[in-house]
C-alpha cells in the first residue's frame, strides 16, 4: 500500500467473496479498520468508506488473486522455458451410468473425472508398489490422456501420465464450462510431490493466445490452486522426483468420486532412484 492519499482518517473495509463452491449461508457484513495518517486532524470526522464490490463479483476477485505474485530469492530455480508436455486437463463432476458395484444405485450416479476418466484406486497393490516392482501393467495403465478425449462418456480407470525424469510439464487446469446437472464451481486442484509454477488463470474457455500473457519472471510458487468455476489455470513443473504422484481436487467429497490423475516419474540418473519401501513398513493383510 502507498500512503499517497490526502491526510486524513480511512476505512480499510473487507467482505466475503462468495465463490458458489458450497451452498452455505455466510455472514454478509463488511469487516472494518481504520487507517489513520500521523498529520490528519484528531477529531471525530467519519472516517472514509470505500465503495464494495458485491458478492458475486468474480471479476474484481480474479483480478486481484490472479495478480498476485512470488518473491523470488537468488537461490530459487528459475521457470522452465522449454515444455516437454502440454497437457490439458478438463474436469468436473456429473452423473453417469451406475458400476456394477454400486448395489444401491438407481440408474445414474455421481461421478468425477479429468479428461473424461474417472480414477480408480487399485485393489490388489499400491501405485507405488506396482512400480517399484515393475509391475504397471497389472495394476495400472499408462494411457493417461494429454487432452480431452473427443467421445462422450466417463471412462471408469486406474489410469497415469508417464514421466520421464527432467520432464518440464505444463498443465493447462480447465474446470468445465458447459453445462450439467451440478453447475460449474471452485475446484482447489492439489499436486503431490512438486511445487509449481502458476503462469496464469482466468475465465471461461482457455485460448491458446493467453500464452503471451504467461508470467514467467515472478509467477507463484505452490502446490494447491484455486481453478475458478467455469475458468482455467496454467501450471508448469519439473518432474524430478520419482514416485507415483497424485493430482486431485482437495474437495474431500471428490477424491472418492474420481476426481483425480497420477503422474508416474520414472528414475533419474543416480541417485535420483526411486528408494525400496522401509523394511519396518506396514502391509495390509
Amino acid at each position: 500500500m502507498t500512503t499517497s492519499a490526502p491526510p486524513g482518517r480511512y476505512y480499510m473495509a473487507a467482505n466475503v467473496f462468495d465463490s458458489k463452491t458450497v451452498p452455505f449461508r455466510f455472514n454478509t457484513g463488511t469487516a472494518t479498520g481504520i487507517v489513520k495518517y500521523e498529520d490528519a486532524p484528531d477529531d471525530d470526522a467519519t472516517a472514509t468508506m470505500p465503495t464494495m464490490p458485491s458478492h458475486e463479483d468474480v471479476v474484481t476477485a480474479g483480478n486481484f488473486y490472479w495478480s498476485l505474485t512470488g518473491l523470488v530469492r537468488p537461490s530459487d530455480p528459475p521457470v522452465p522455458k522449454t515444455v516437454d508436455h502440454d497437457m490439458v486437463v478438463e474436469f468436473g463432476v456429473d452423473q453417469a451410468p451406475c458400476a456394477v458395484e454400486q448395489t444401491k444405485c438407481q440408474g445414474f450416479a455421481l461421478v468425477a473425472f479429468m479428461n473424461r476418466n474417472s480414477f480408480q484406486f487399485p485393489r490388489n497393490a499400491s501405485l507405488l508398489k506396482a512400480l517399484y516392482d515393475g509391475v504397471q501393467g497389472r495394476v495400472y495403465s499408462e494411457d493417461f490422456p494429454s487432452s480431452p478425449p473427443p467421445l462422450p462418456g466417463i471412462r471408469r480407470a486406474t489410469s497415469v501420465k508417464r514421466l520421464n525424469y527432467g520432464d518440464v510439464v505444463e498443465v493447462v487446469l480447465q474446470s468445465r464450462v458447459y453445462s450439467s446437472v451440478l453447475g460449474a464451481e471452485n475446484h482447489p486442484i492439489h499436486l503431490h510431490g512438486f511445487n509449481f509454477f502458476v503462469l496464469a488463470q482466468g475465465l471461461g474457455r482457455f485460448d491458446p493466445r493467453a500464452n503471451s500473457t504467461y508470467n514467467l519472471v515472478n509467477p507463484q510458487v505452490r502446490n494447491t490452486v484455486a481453478v475458478p468455476a467455469g475458468g482455467w489455470a496454467v501450471i508448469r513443473f519439473t518432474a524430478n522426483n520419482p514416485g507415483m504422484w497424485f493430482m486431485h481436487c482437495h474437495l474431500d467429497a471428490h477424491l472418492p468420486l474420481g476426481l483425480a490423475m497420477v503422474f508416474e516419474v520414472l528414475d533419474g540418473p543416480a541417485p535420483n532412484l526411486l528408494p525400496p519401501p522401509p523394511v519396518d513398513y506396514p502391509k495390509c493383510y
